[in-house]
């Protein structure tokens, strides 16, 4: 390979290949055997294909609905049209890509996703939070011979939530991180706690409209039994198929405050690291106590709810720095 610029600086780099030494002067050209190759002006080659292009003669129309233009073999009575063409009108375009009722249905990039339940169309017009109150819950996940534990702090008014996540492990860790959500405001801002305890974050819109690729709830079946947990009655379900089985404890009268952040977000994107909404998530109505999940030869999943306290928040617990994770 050979760099040369007559009267220009050496270029030490070009597309990724630099230079390790180099000796200023006159050197001799190298002698190349050209004898089984062809050289090539691209110039030319381009020059007669728009020349072809030219000689293609025009296509004319003519308009035959005047039956005394048609003639002889020609004359075919299926192409006789007694009326003008009906004008169909094309269907307007949306002004707003991402406009709508946040259900999936209608024009625009909604389409091609995954299917939404029928039973989440309401949950995704909503505008506000159904639960409103603090929770803790706690996952543990365990895959092969790995088992990782963490718990997430959840907070909320009538149109935000927080959630934090915190587990043992030196930073930076896959669940030290947090989310806050601002149905009014329309945005989600992320925040990454770093190895030296420092908080960077960024925030992003929020989708306007049902978006996700991959389901995001399974519908469960009744089964007979219940149990109380942290005092409240819970009804247990099962959600089974071949390759998946998840045995559920749900309070029926509380609000499920993954269907808020659902609601919300419109899809569960980087938020299912610390909620594995999918995993957990229902189309039926109430808050998951708890749950057991297993992919069979793969991961099996526990989240339990360690506290449920509906009502009025500080709104203090929504601005998050780094002793945010120590609270």
């Amino acid at each position: 390979l050979f760099f040369g610029v007559a009267d220009k600086p050496m270029p030490m780099a070009v597309m990724g290949t630099h230079l390790t030494s180099y000796k200023p002067g006159k050197a001799k050209l190298p002698v190349v055997d050209l004898s089984n190759y062809s050289v090539r002006d691209e110039r030319l080659r381009q020059k007669r294909r728009q020349e072809r292009e030219n000689d293609v003669p025009e296509i004319q129309v003519r308009d035959i609905r005047d039956v005394g233009e048609m003639r002889g073999s020609y004359m075919v009575p299926d192409m006789i049209m007694a009326d003008a063409p009906m004008a169909v009108p094309e269907p307007p375009m949306p002004s707003d890509a991402g406009s709508g009722t946040g259900d999936g249905g209608g024009s625009g990039p909604g389409r091609g996703k995954a299917a939404l339940p029928p039973e989440l169309k309401a949950l995704m017009q909503a505008t506000t939070n159904r639960f409103i109150g603090t929770a803790k819950l706690q996952y543990t996940i365990t895959s092969g011979d790995r088992t990782s534990t963490w718990t997430v702090r959840y907070a909320s008014d009538s149109t935000r939530m927080v959630i934090i996540g915190q587990e043992d492990k030196p930073l930076p860790s896959e669940h030290q991180r947090a989310y806050t959500i601002d149905r009014k405001a329309g945005t989600e801002t992320i925040y990454t706690l770093l190895a030296d305890s420092s908080v960077v974050q960024r925030t992003g819109q929020l989708e306007r409209r049902y978006a996700s690729l991959f389901p995001v709830a399974y519908a469960d079946s009744l089964l007979t039994g219940s149990r109380k947990l942290l005092g409240r009655s819970t009804e247990h379900r099962s959600y089974e198929i071949p390759t998946t089985r998840r045995e559920s404890w749900v309070d029926t009268k509380t609000p499920s405050l993954f269907h808020d952040v659902l609601g919300a977000r419109k899809s569960w994107g980087g938020v299912e690291v610390l909620l594995r909404g999918p995993m957990i998530t229902s189309t039926g109505e109430g808050m998951p106590m708890e749950v057991q999940y297993e992919y069979h030869g793969g991961e099996q999943m526990t989240m339990r709810v360690l506290e449920l306290n509906p009502g009025p928040v500080d709104p203090k617990v929504f601005e998050i720095g780094k002793d945010s994770w120590r609270r």
